[in-house]
């Protein structure tokens, strides 16, 4: 008898049955300050890789419709929401940028939605109940079954199925979108401390994201700090605001020669000397140099694809930060066919399309999607049957 009695009040005290009353997270959100860092993972078939972005998010519950919101990646993007306006900072690039959000859907408003985008939507997927506040962005519909509720082997993780509608913008409108999601509460700490997606189309792809290092005081400072934009560390940034969007974010679809691109100064990144396309005799290939492709094997030798190619330039297209580009440069052992030409891609598309190969008479011969293999594309192109 006293066995059974004991096992009865061990039955009791780990509950094996939740639902979505359960799942609380109202005193994490009572607190003022909110900070926690979000590990990004890639799902691959049955593999789950880290990316190489992670995001440090930090929470300002002003009262109980306000909250600003800040994301710091590592990728050196560092943003501030708040319902009235948006700042950003990217330390990499040398930008600094400031939008409104306007009532009257002027094209500002339309980039203070792409910062809310980046913080919301790419910092803290899948976590909608950590920002109220801007819940026309996500949310999550819980499930009322219990079975799409799971304890976990560790006894205090339960693992939920559920559905994620967002706002997926477009060029011309805005849809809401439903997504089956899988979350991870902790009932420790009583918080959703994970979040993954994993699409049935292509390739059975998607994300995770992990929270860790949980903390509650006061980020004013760090705030202050960073997002001071008249602060005179910023005095050789580039300035964005208004209806003119942040220059290394802009992408073009122009593939071809205008007089805009064919005049624009490229600078070479070694001597500091300016040449333009326009300039160059024979056939040229051009191939963005990214700040964030830190493996030698991406970029191009400029005798790559000789004698066919009489100019190989690799360009990079993000930023005026000479010293960072040089010191890519300088690691990785590359040629001395780099150059820098910030803001180009207003004008030129060398995003969706990676390679802009331009004939001696200066017209576009060619430009390569993304899902093309190069050493491929270059033979067919160049070597026609």
């Amino acid at each position: 008898m006293l066995l059974l009695a004991g096992a009865l009040a061990l039955a009791g005290c780990n509950r094996v049955q939740y639902n979505a009353e359960d799942l609380s997270v109202d005193q994490v959100m009572s607190h003022e300050w909110i900070s926690f860092h979000v590990d990004k993972y890639r799902i691959e078939s049955k593999t789950v890789e880290p990316t190489e972005v992670g995001y440090d998010i930090v929470i300002h519950n002003i009262n109980d419709s306000v909250q600003e919101i800040a994301s710091f990646n590592n990728d050196g993007d560092c943003i501030l929401i708040t319902p009235q306006w948006a700042k950003y900072v990217n330390t990499p690039t040398y930008d600094v940028a400031f939008y409104r959000n306007l009532p009257d859907g002027k094209l500002e408003s339309q980039w203070y939605d792409d910062m809310v985008c980046m913080v919301l939507q790419y910092g803290i997927n899948y976590f909608p109940m950590y920002y109220p506040a801007y819940n026309e962005w996500c949310f999550v519909n819980m499930p009322e079954k219990s079975s799409r509720y799971k304890l976990m082997d560790d006894g205090k993780t339960v693992r939920v199925k559920a559905t994620c509608t967002q706002k997926h913008c477009y060029a011309d409108h805005c849809e809401l979108v439903d997504d089956p999601i899988t979350l991870y509460y902790d009932t420790e700490r009583q918080m959703f401390v994970a979040g993954q997606h994993k699409a049935k189309w292509p390739n059975n792809w998607g994300f995770r994201y992990e929270i860790r290092d949980i903390r509650f005081d006061s980020r004013q400072s760090l705030l202050d700090s960073v997002f001071d934009l008249e602060s005179p560390r910023y005095a050789d940034y580039e300035r964005s605001g208004g209806e003119r969007f942040i220059p290394n974010r802009y992408g073009s679809r122009n593939t071809e020669m205008t007089d805009t691109v064919l005049d624009f100064p490229l600078v070479h990144l070694r001597t500091g000397d300016t040449i333009t396309l326009r300039q160059l005799k024979g056939t040229t290939l051009i191939r963005p140099a990214n700040l964030y492709m830190r493996h030698s094997d991406y970029y191009l030798a400029p005798d790559a694809y000789a004698p066919q190619v009489q100019n190989l330039i690799m360009l990079f297209t993000e930023s005026s930060n000479v010293g960072l580009m040089r010191g890519i440069a300088d690691s990785l052992g590359l040629a001395d066919n780099l150059y820098y030409a910030k803001g180009i891609t207003m004008a030129l598309d060398l995003l969706w399309h990676d390679v802009i190969l331009i004939d001696p008479d200066h017209k576009t011969l060619a430009a390569k999607p993304y899902d093309k293999h190069l050493p491929t594309w270059i033979k067919e192109t160049l070597q026609p049957e």
